[in-house]
């Protein structure tokens, strides 16, 4: 059966609906462009989930069956079903192809609302893309674990704007020093939380993972948002991690927004992501995951003569 695309002006739309499962579509709304013939499935899984909820209000549903995967010109009918009751949904916004120096302010301040109103986001860092959301929001954590699959007991790192701001939210066991020269950096650092860190991001884990990047496009957000953020790899969980936003694509449509700055090469085609270092021992560091940098890293932990945990 032939169906209308409904497009934004920039790229194809991806499409997420929280607590109804539906399999036709009809969207109302006066940033759409109707009659683009063609199949549908390549932009969107069906049943799928459309958030309800999400920042970004895109249009309409106006029809929903659950007997017919297709999607049809507000008001049209399929089969000789009538159209549903109008419902608010949403549609995320297209990949924003942004340049090596990050976004200018307008965009930055832009996904700053995104993540105060608990969406989440597709980021390059240094390692790898990464999806991120408000660390500070229960439900826009349980979205980022949700987007992912990930097993709730499975912790998730935070990321702040600067070294300075760790101290806020872990009980820094380390000379500053040594974090201002591991970091900004591809490495995640582990040490004991403090209260004032959201208790429902990875709870009863008494450490938490922080990492501070120097991506143009994350520092700009950071600028502006101003808070933690929650960050994992942009992939369902067991699959590869991407170092090309297009590898990602298939979390396209669970997202609100997509930052693509290209390839990330700075550490070839490693995608073992960032290493995870273990501080919170005093005097010892841990390793729990061999990653970019880690023979740097590890020259930098003896310097301050750290020494490798007893096992």
């Amino acid at each position: 059966m032939r169906t209308s695309h409904l497009f934004p002006e920039i790229l194809q739309p991806k499409f997420h609906i929280q607590q109804a499962t539906i399999q036709r579509l009809c969207f109302a709304g006066s940033r759409t462009c109707c009659s683009n013939g063609g199949s549908f499935a390549p932009f969107v899984p069906v049943p799928t989930t459309i958030f309800l909820d999400s920042p970004l209000f895109f249009g309409k549903v106006c029809a929903v069956s659950m007997s017919c995967p297709t999607v049809q010109a507000c008001g049209s009918t399929v089969e000789g079903l009538p159209p549903a009751t109008s419902v608010p949904a949403m549609v995320s916004r297209a990949v924003h192809r942004v340049a090596r120096g990050g976004l200018d302010k307008s965009a930055a301040a832009h996904a700053a609302q995104i993540l105060q109103q608990n969406g989440v986001i597709c980021v390059p860092t240094d390692t790898l893309y990464g999806i991120a959301c408000r660390a500070q929001s229960a439900s826009a954590v349980e979205r980022l674990y949700s987007i992912k699959g990930r097993v709730a007991h499975k912790p998730v790192a935070i990321c702040v704007p600067r070294v300075e701001d760790i101290e806020q939210y872990a009980n820094v066991t380390v000379p500053k020093q040594l974090l201002h020269e591991l970091l900004p950096g591809p490495v995640t650092v582990v040490l004991p939380r403090t209260p004032v860190l959201n208790a429902s991001l990875n709870p009863g884990v008494e450490r938490i993972g922080i990492r501070v990047l120097d991506t143009p496009v994350v520092q700009s957000i950071m600028s502006e948002f101003r808070e933690p953020i929650a960050l994992t790899s942009a992939n369902f969980s067991g699959q590869p991690s991407c170092i090309k936003v297009e590898e990602c694509e298939a979390l396209w449509p669970l997202l609100d927004a997509v930052y693509d700055a290209g390839p990330i090469t700075s550490q070839g085609e490693d995608r073992s992501g960032s290493s995870v270092i273990d501080l919170s021992c005093p005097g010892h560091y841990s390793v729990i995951r061999k990653g970019s940098s880690f023979d740097s890293t590890v020259e930098t932990l003896h310097k301050y003569h750290l020494q490798p945990q007893p096992q």
